[in-house]
């Protein structure tokens, strides 16, 4: 499976990442949310990071610390959250814990959780905060 981002349902962005994660990754899924940039008002995003077989070696995960700036900067001002769908409870600890040390860093919450609808779920929640929530979105979310 390869990575992708979806914008369809924006504001919701829905990103699907690879069996390994790497920089080369890092670098196309920045790339990728760059549409993002054009657009106003509130978004949340969902990762889905059920594919992943191993944790991100050092690169990786510093690569994935280091945004680029413009995205830091829509990302502070637009994000409502990340929910990341990590199914190991050791992973989705260790990811936890790591989110506690640079949590001042983007300002924006995050939640590591174990299934896809628990990610949904809070999307929902986090959206209707600043009453973004679409019919589209609930349709997914609901069934």
């Amino acid at each position: 499976m390869s990575e992708t981002v979806d914008l369809s349902l924006y504001p919701l962005i829905r990103i699907t990442v690879p069996e390994e994660l790497s920089p080369a990754f890092v670098a196309r899924l920045y790339e990728q949310l760059e549409p993002i940039y054009e657009r106003g008002g509130h978004y949340v995003t969902v990762v889905d990071g059920t594919p992943v077989r191993r944790m991100p070696d050092a690169l990786t995960r510093r690569a994935l610390t280091e945004m680029p700036p413009k995205l830091e900067r829509h990302v502070r001002k637009w994000s409502l959250g990340t929910a990341i769908v990590i199914t190991s409870p050791l992973a989705r600890g260790a990811h936890t814990a790591l989110h506690w040390l640079r949590v001042d860093k983007y300002a924006v919450p995050e939640v590591a959780v174990s299934t896809l609808a628990e990610a949904h779920g809070w999307a929902v929640a986090q959206l209707e905060s600043k009453d973004a929530m679409t019919d589209d979105i609930r349709q997914l979310v609901t069934g």
